[in-house]
């Protein structure tokens, strides 16, 4: 299925979770000022063979509570952050995990920011996770540890005056 939030004031709220890419294909673009709220976990290809694609860009928000992108081994989720003003972060105690289980692959680039308490790239055995953070301006903080290749494998690349801001890493 695809979902397009398009415009200030348009908005998409779950008290919930939100799966993108569940059992097939799923498609989510955010854009010019869009508001994507998920109060619990939002999931990106969560079950095997499942495919996930996420667009946010041009000065929107998606504040959820936890982050898990490419969720179920042989599932694969495709990110990208876009553009000045352009935010993904989570809230409260919520983390991010790109490469759970299947492949993850999430850009944040052209002066978006994310953030997240702490990040996990490459959770499990079989995950392969990868963030890029690329372009002066574009920025990734968390407040606690980034692990890269907890048991799988995690790739993290700062190219062209990307920023990553944290406390602690284990790679």
């Amino acid at each position: 299925g695809t979902a397009v939030v398009d415009g200030a004031g348009s908005q998409f709220t779950s008290s919930s979770h939100a799966y993108l890419g569940k059992l097939g294909t799923g498609n989510l673009t955010v854009q010019n000022g869009g508001l994507v709220s998920v109060g619990g976990d939002f999931a990106g290809g969560n079950g095997n063979g499942a495919v996930a694609n996420l667009q946010v860009n041009t000065g929107s928000t998606m504040n959820i509570k936890n982050f898990y992108f490419g969720g179920a081994a042989g599932s694969s989720a495709t990110g990208i952050i876009d553009g000045s003003g352009t935010t993904l972060a989570t809230v409260g105690t919520g983390n991010f995990t790109v490469g759970v289980s299947g492949t993850g692959d999430l850009t944040i680039r052209n002066h978006a920011h994310a953030s997240g308490v702490g990040t996990s790239l490459g959770s499990a055995a079989t995950g392969d996770g990868t963030m890029t953070v690329t372009g002066s301006g574009s920025q990734y903080t968390t407040t606690s540890t980034n692990t890269i290749g907890l048991a799988g494998k995690g790739t993290l690349k700062i190219l062209d005056g990307g920023l990553v801001s944290n406390t602690s890493s284990a790679i």
